[in-house]
């Protein structure tokens, strides 16, 4: 879904302001805040220098999604394996691995 507010909304929800918050500052419903919220783009978390190395990207309190399971499992293999570092960080209310 993009909207004219979707940039607006997708800038307030990584300044940490809560999705009723979103909704009521705009006069828009909550649930148009939350397909925002719920459809953000890996490439558009995290910093841009390590964008590239992003293996999935869940909100905050979510499994990680199934759809990346495979990429997921390869990635923890070569960790295993001692090939590649793996980390996960943060970006507002999502968790990027």
């Amino acid at each position: 879904m993009e909207t004219e507010t979707s940039p607006q909304i997708l800038s307030l929800l990584k300044s940490r302001v809560k999705p009723s918050h979103i909704a009521d500052e705009l006069g828009i419903p909550l649930s148009d805040v939350m397909k925002v919220a719920n459809n953000v783009s890996r490439h558009e978390l995290g910093r841009p220098e390590l964008r590239k190395h992003i293996v999935s990207v869940t909100r905050a309190g979510n499994a990680w999604p199934y759809t990346d399971a495979r990429s997921i499992k390869l990635a923890q293999m070569q960790y295993d394996a001692g090939l590649i570092e793996m980390c996960q960080g943060r970006d507002a209310q999502y968790l990027i691995l």
